[in-house]
């Protein structure tokens, strides 16, 4: 009886780590599906770009191919990468915190179907990044799309 619930827990445990979905892939479904939709609003929460669909086209669901390692370089007051990640959280220009921008590149496939209708595929890089700063306690900002490669139309996000 007793093996019988491990292994029912096992088998509960391995179905919901099938069904997870890295943190890379909800930022970007969020990030092209405002793109999609021209939603400058939310993209102005989540990106410093825009991925413009009169120009590149509209990216349909991304998978996710390869995600680079992680790199780290300090943040100067007024970044915009820390300003966006930090939001609501943590004051980067606040004196005497110190702190860093992590960032990562994840290479990604998706449909995409062009401004003209023509459908396709392409393979983009997809920057992303976050503020952490230590202060009294280390906080991480969230992750936000900082740059698009490999398709026309990226380009930078007016600040609101």
């Amino acid at each position: 009886m007793r093996l019988g619930s491990v292994l029912a827990a096992a088998a509960v445990l391995l179905v919901l780590l099938a069904c997870s979905v890295s943190r890379e892939q909800l930022v970007l479904e969020e990030f092209f599906a405002a793109s999609r939709l021209r939603d400058t609003t939310a993209l102005s929460r989540l990106s410093i770009v825009v991925l413009e669909p009169r120009e590149a086209g509209a990216v349909g669901r991304v998978e996710v191919r390869r995600v680079s390692g992680m790199e780290r370089a300090p943040f100067s007051w007024g970044d915009r990468v820390a300003e966006l990640s930090l939001q609501g959280i943590s004051d980067p220009n606040a004196p005497g915190l110190a702190g860093e921008i992590e960032s990562e590149e994840v290479t990604v496939v998706a449909p995409l179907r062009s401004p003209d209708g023509r459908q396709g595929e392409a393979t983009l890089v997809v920057t992303l990044g976050r503020a952490v700063v230590q202060g009294d306690r280390k906080v991480g900002g969230r992750w936000i799309v900082t740059a698009v490669k490999g398709v026309p139309g990226a380009r930078a996000l007016p600040r609101p």
